[in-house]
């Protein structure tokens, strides 16, 4: 079964290599598709060179693409990049794609996740993520569950999509098929960076600098609002574990044994801001320079499916 992953994103230091090496697990790092809307940060330009080295298809948008016309810009692109595909995610930068096994287990299994594709790929219309694992930042493994409206399509089959992939259209027609699929959603990061990424997503809606015309903003990614609104300590206070917060272990271990830090979202603070400082980074760590093509031959995938090698 041929899944295709494809996020449209800028700038995001934090989450893109993550994200790139989790679906290339998932979906072979041939499927994974990055639509990049002219990214400026040293580190993700950087990233982007290494990750289409190998292997994931890299698009490099023009700094004039419209970020309103987002929506029609990952639809197009699911037309050209997954018609072949048996289905087609268009998914956010800072999401991860899980399935709930029969018993409601959170998995990150690709047969758990195939096997419940193949059980709705006879369906026509859309086919709807209705569940969300909120990160709680600093608590690395832990969520909290929350609705969800997400949709994703067979193959060759998305018409339109919206600004978040919240509604869609397909050739086969308008039904919501529900399905057991969820994202792990890594949507906060420190407070500094997160103020940061939130004006550059909000900056073509609304003026950023004028708090009452954000305050009163009701358009796309309205959501984000209270992101530029919260002093600090109210910002941090907000992301406080409680009671109903849920362990993702499986996703923690699998996240090690990929070479992602389950706090990645964290990590933001300690970013270098040039190629140079990378490069220092890098050899204080005792990294080799450049770095090698990723392998997962030295990783033991004790109850995980080995994943496709990375090309060389």
């Amino acid at each position: 079964m041929r899944l295709v992953a494809i996020t449209m994103q800028r700038n995001e230091d934090q989450c893109l290599v993550p994200w790139a090496r989790y679906h290339g697990y998932m979906m072979g790092f041939e499927n994974v598709v990055i639509l990049d809307h002219a990214s400026t940060s040293p580190q993700t330009c950087v990233a982007l060179d290494d990750l289409e080295r190998n292997g994931v298809t890299v698009v490099r948008l023009p700094a004039s693409a419209d970020y309103r016309e987002k929506g029609r810009i990952v639809a197009d692109a699911l037309a050209h990049y997954a018609k072949d595909a048996d289905f087609a995610f268009p998914i956010d930068c800072d999401e991860f794609l899980f399935c709930r096994d029969k018993a409601g287990k959170p998995s990150c299994s690709r047969n758990v996740l195939s096997a419940h594709l193949a059980d709705l790929a006879s369906l026509g219309g859309m086919f709807g993520i209705a569940e969300n694992f909120l990160h709680i930042l600093g608590q690395p493994g832990y969520f909290w569950s929350q609705p969800y409206q997400k949709r994703f399509f067979r193959g060759g089959e998305c018409l339109s999509l919206d600004h978040g992939s919240h509604w869609g259209s397909s050739s086969s027609g308008d039904t919501v098929n529900p399905s057991r699929l969820a994202y792990a959603h890594f949507h906060f990061k420190p407070y500094q960076i997160d103020r940061k990424l939130t004006r550059e997503k909000l900056k073509p809606w609304v003026n950023v600098d004028d708090l009452e015309a954000v305050r009163n903003f009701d358009g796309p990614g309205a959501h984000l609002r209270s992101h530029l609104l919260m002093s600090e300590d109210e910002f941090y206070q907000s992301l406080k574990p409680n009671g109903n917060a849920i362990y993702f272990e499986e996703m923690v271990k699998l996240f090690h044994l990929l070479g992602i830090d389950p706090d990645f979202s964290m990590a933001g603070e300690k970013i270098p801001q040039s190629a140079d400082a990378i490069e220092s980074a890098a050899r204080a760590l005792g990294l080799p320079w450049p770095l090698p093509p990723i392998t997962m031959d030295s990783f033991e995938w004790t109850n995980f499916e080995h994943p496709l090698k990375l090309a060389p």
